[in-house]
């Protein structure tokens, strides 16, 4: 009887045997299928094939230390030597290719190889595309630095080799050298195209040269720009020192040489200067002839003179300011030149402000006119020139009863704690309506009052109340990191100029859950529009629970849009949301579309939509049907309101 139990695969397999001989004894012996042919290993191996399995195993496992002990003569000695001789082998290519990794990887040492030792065959293959992967590194490197060590001592013209010693350069190398060589060719264009302008405008006097680097971006398109831009700044001075000195030529001493669009201003000083700057936009109407440098402050008089709640100043274009909504140019003045401008923005900036500009291209900032006004003042750039936006706050904060404002506005600036916000579009008096409240709760509460704004307009002196204003830039990095220490200064009411990032408006709900009184501004046209933009700043996984705490802290959202008067001036239409049971639940059930509805019902509890405030004003003859339809959100339903 022979019972046989197989190991292995089935092109080299183990089987182990019992059976019995001639004389009825058990035997056991072993067969090994190498290849597809059977090798008799004889009787009684079964312990010397089992440390063979396992010492197989081990090195499967890239543990080459097992060795099989050498017992015996015949086939199993001799599978033992050759394993072990095998093993051995292993061991010892895999050690030296360890040896040179680390001696290439964490070394840098490009010079070491694998040693082959007396290995051929797939070993030798191997070894040799070990030593061929560092040769390429190495020639890489080498590469690399001598073009880098060129470019850095000015020499364009080198370039890394895609074959070296008659091989191609392959693969991942290919890539590497062939951006390496376009970089080199955007550098030596630029210098090319830099050297070349400055030749045409510094030695041939061309003032129109400009560089032209085709294809190029990101930083390399910047420098363009920037050398362009320098470009032409030098062709504007020059034409303004040969405008300027024709004119001083022919007796005319009004007029000035300014260099550099934001830079120092270099005048040409005559007896006449100041007389000659005095006249300037001083005038008489309808006089357009040229003027030396504009004189800001005048023209700030005559904005508030005027009433215009903006003044906007470009190249090309006389002052525009603009009156009751409308944008209305000051034909009478002359249109403004790029040293207008220049001038200008040295009068109303600081050396800070400037750098500050010249590194962000806009400008938020606060102009004050000693015995005239406060101004707000946005400067951006625009094709190359500068443009400015004055907006007009007066010293004294006028009251909520001057402006007409909805009276629950008293009472909502009183609340111990909650959230209330402002909202409109730019322009709409969200600034004006919370001064006059934070005005009122300065009369009549003693409050600590932190107040952080963009820059900061209205000035609020301490009458009740104690009052802390912050300014973005001058006294604090961001309205986050302002709220947050806020909180640290045992404060009452905080006041956010704009609530405009998650971080700002996640720290104003947990200030106004913590019991302080939170006022902030949005630019959204009604209170659905409010809540959605509250609640859709934060992640989709945080805005249940937003939704939530938004429905416990929220007091009045006050939505409104300036309105031209039947005769003449603005005055603004509301839209009041009031928090009461009914909203909190909209709020945290996802039902903010239903809020409409429930303001239009609940008039008696102070709340009103933006139609019946037109609605109302129009009744009481303060602005026009007309008017009240083109700002209503929804005419026909204005409409019907007016005809009840």
């Amino acid at each position: 009887m022979e019972n046989a139990k197989n190991v292995g695969t089935p092109d080299s397999q183990l089987f182990f045997r019992n059976k019995k001989d001639g004389d009825g004894q058990q035997q056991h012996d072993s067969v090994a299928v190498l290849n597809g042919e059977s090798v008799d290993l004889g009787t009684d191996n079964k312990a010397q094939l089992t440390s063979l399995l396992n010492a197989l195993k081990a090195a499967r496992e890239g543990d080459f230390s097992v060795r099989l002990p050498v017992q015996k003569d015949g086939v199993m000695g001799e599978i033992a030597g050759v394993f072990n001789d095998v093993i051995g082998l292993n061991e010892g290519i895999a050690n030296e290719i360890i040896r040179v990794s680390k001696i290439v990887g964490e070394e840098g040492q490009m010079t070491e190889r694998v040693s082959p030792g007396a290995v051929n065959g797939m070993w030798a293959s191997q070894i040799d595309s070990v030593n061929e992967l560092i040769n390429n590194l190495s020639q890489l490197t080498a590469e690399v630095s001598r073009v880098l060590t060129a470019v850095a001592e000015g020499d364009l013209t080198q370039k890394m080799r895609l074959e070296v010693e008659g091989v191609p350069v392959k693969g991942e190398f290919l890539r590497i050298a062939t951006i390496a060589n376009i970089m080199v060719d955007q550098l030596s264009a630029f210098g090319s195209e830099v050297t070349r302008v400055a030749r045409e405008i510094g030695v041939e006097g061309k003032l129109g040269a400009k560089t032209e680097v085709p294809g190029v971006a990101g930083t390399w398109k910047d420098l363009t720009d920037k050398v362009n831009m320098l470009a032409s700044n030098l062709t504007n001075q020059v034409e303004n020192i040969a405008e300027v000195t024709t004119a001083v030529a022919q007796g005319d001493l009004t007029r000035n040489i300014t260099v550099g669009a934001m830079g120092e201003v270099l005048e040409l000083k005559n007896t006449n200067h100041e007389e000659a700057t005095s006249m300037a936009y001083s005038q008489s109407p309808g006089s357009k002839s040229a003027s030396a440098y504009i004189e800001v402050e005048k023209l700030l008089k005559l904005m508030v003179d005027k009433h215009a709640s903006d003044l906007h100043l470009r190249v090309s274009s006389p002052p525009v300011l603009r009156i009751d909504g409308a944008l209305v140019p000051q034909d009478d003045l002359p249109p403004l030149t790029a040293p207008d401008i220049e001038s200008a923005f040295k009068q109303v900036t600081t050396e800070d402000q400037r750098i500050a500009f010249a590194r962000e291209r806009y400008l938020d900032l606060a102009y004050s006119v000693h015995g005239l006004a406060r101004f707000r003042l946005n400067i951006l750039q625009q094709r190359g020139t500068l443009s400015f936006a004055f907006r007009f706050i007066p010293f004294k904060i006028p009251s909520i009863d001057e402006l007409e404002l909805p009276q629950i506005c008293k009472e909502l600036v009183m609340k111990p704690r909650g959230l209330i916000l402002v909202t409109g579009t730019a322009g709409s008096g969200k600034s004006t309506t919370l001064a006059t409240m934070i005005s009122h709760l300065n009369e009549n509460e003693r409050r600590n009052v932190i107040i952080i704004e963009d820059p900061i307009e209205f000035l609020y002196p301490d009458k009740k109340c104690l009052i802390a204003q912050l300014e973005l830039g001058d006294d604090t990095k961001s309205f986050a990191a302002a709220l947050k220490h806020a909180l640290r200064h045992d404060p009452n009411v905080i006041v956010i100029g704009e609530m405009r990032d998650l971080d700002t408006i996640s720290t104003a709900i947990t200030a106004a859950e913590t019991g302080h009184l939170v006022l902030g501004t949005l630019h959204t046209i009604d209170a659905v529009q409010s809540i959605d933009r509250l609640v859709d700043m934060f992640p989709d996984r945080q805005q249940q629970q937003v939704r939530l705490q938004l429905s416990q802290v929220i007091e009045a959202v006050l939505s409104q849009r300036l309105v031209t008067r039947s005769e003449g001036g603005q005055i603004a239409a509301s839209e009041i949301m009031i928090a009461n049971s009914v909203i909190r639940r909209l709020i945290r059930e996802d039902q903010a579309f239903e809020i409409p509805a429930n303001i239009e019902m609940s008039v008696r509890e102070g709340m009103q939509t933006l139609d019946q405030a037109l609605a109302d004003l129009v009744r009481r003859n303060i602005v026009t049907t007309e008017e009240a339809m083109m700002k209503s959100s929804d005419p026909g339903r204005l409409s019907k309101l007016l005809q009840r």
